[in-house]
């Protein structure tokens, strides 16, 4: 732990001479083995990546709200979702690209970001 301790003093020394201004409310310097970032629990004493709950209800929100506006939806709404789930991939692994695969073709095929179309003609999508 003291070694740890000391890698973490070299490192905030080493951005501080570079010119970098560490954010004190989003660092954490001392040496942790469980920590949340990026909405995924790392637990390096279990070797275990999951996703948190809190993620998981903010997820479950924008799916709800998602399907609330459909049929018509827009491609800006489609890869919001396809982000979510792609951003999960640590967790879920190449299940992420698979379940997304048909969002990703919608979006693609989109006339602009904001225009509304019928997400009810892409049954593959909203499975």
């Amino acid at each position: 732990m003291q070694i740890a301790k000391r890698h973490s003093l070299f490192v905030q020394s080493c951005l501080s001479n570079a010119g970098f201004v560490n954010n004190s409310t989003k660092s954490l310097w001392d040496p942790t083995q469980c920590l949340v970032w990026l909405g995924l629990n790392w637990d390096l004493v279990s070797g275990s990546i999951s996703i948190s709950d809190r993620r998981i209800s903010n997820f479950i929100a924008l799916v709800d709200k998602f399907l609330q506006s459909a049929p018509y939806v827009t491609a800006r709404d489609c890869a919001s979702i396809a982000g979510h789930v792609m951003s999960m991939s640590p967790v879920l692994g190449n299940l992420t690209r698979l379940k997304t695969r048909f969002l990703y073709k919608v979006i693609e095929s989109r006339p602009s970001w904001d225009s509304r179309f019928n997400i009810g003609l892409h049954n593959d999508c909203l499975s």
